[in-house]
């Protein structure tokens, strides 16, 4: 992992995963948040997948991302 985020500084290409990555994967960390939404009443109002769509689109339409990464999405 340490050799990929070496080869990220250089390479013309996006490296599928880094060490920061690979390392909170192996810390398998879960968050329980339902005691914070319950005692401050906080309301879902958009499905989490609504809401990832929406952070695609916004960063391909502000040039964060290519159309390649955003896929269906850039249309």
């Amino acid at each position: 992992m340490r050799l990929m985020d070496a080869l990220l500084s250089i390479a013309s290409f996006r490296m599928p995963s880094s060490r920061e990555g690979f390392e909170s994967l192996l810390m398998d960390p879960h968050v329980d948040d339902s005691l914070t939404i319950d005692e401050l009443g906080i309301q879902r109002t958009i499905p989490f997948e609504e809401t990832l769509v929406g952070m695609v689109r916004w960063m391909y339409q502000s040039g964060g991302i290519s159309a390649k990464l955003a896929g269906k999405l850039a249309d």
